[in-house]
């Protein structure tokens, strides 16, 4: 199985830096990722529901971060760990719109990939709920990420989410592949 990223940017995944193609390009193992990250949550109600519907962190000035991706032949299952808190998605790449899809529980997501300098920019095409229930346009994120390697060789990470022109939540920092398997952590709600 191809894995989403490189099935979904082609020949243009070759150039990206080494830290990116080892983050993104699959295989049939499990791959961990340790770093640190910082949280930061929008304010009000419709960040709060957003946010509980996403599974998403409280905020937090800097964390302990984690990131697991368990390959199978339907795309890829990421497990983020900010200290203790989980949030899982399902990621896929779809041959015939070229996107990829990523699940947040009951909401997915197609999202759209494009490298920038150095990196990958991705934005939300459209969302829907439970799979068949299209979201409007006025409530769906909007995404702001950034992906790419710094001067120390890390995987860089800046991701934002927006809807109806609020922040929903935004976090980012940094992670190193780690060859210890992730510890679980309790997912919660």
């Amino acid at each position: 199985m191809t894995a989403p990223f490189r099935a979904a940017l082609g020949a243009a995944f070759d150039a990206l830096p080494p830290t990116l193609q080892e983050f993104h390009g699959g295989g049939d193992a499990t791959r961990c990722f340790r770093g640190r990250a910082e949280v930061i949550r929008g304010s009000g109600a419709l960040a709060r529901v957003a946010c509980w519907f996403g599974g998403f962190p409280p905020a937090a000035s800097e964390c302990a971060f984690a990131v697991t991706v368990h390959s199978s032949p339907q795309g890829e299952i990421w497990e983020r760990r900010f200290n203790t808190w989980l949030t899982r998605s399902a990621l896929s790449y779809d041959a015939g719109t070229g996107t990829l899809g990523e699940r947040f529980g009951a909401v997915s997501f197609v999202l759209n990939l494009r490298p920038i300098d150095g990196g990958l920019a991705m934005d939300v095409a459209r969302a829907r709920v439970v799979g068949l229930i299209p979201l409007p346009q006025s409530l769906t994120p909007e995404s702001a990420v950034r992906i790419w390697q710094d001067e120390a060789q890390r995987y860089r990470f800046d991701i934002g989410v927006r809807i109806a022109g609020r922040r929903i939540v935004r976090y980012r920092g940094w992670v190193v592949q780690d060859a210890a398997p992730a510890v679980r952590a309790r997912t919660a709600r």
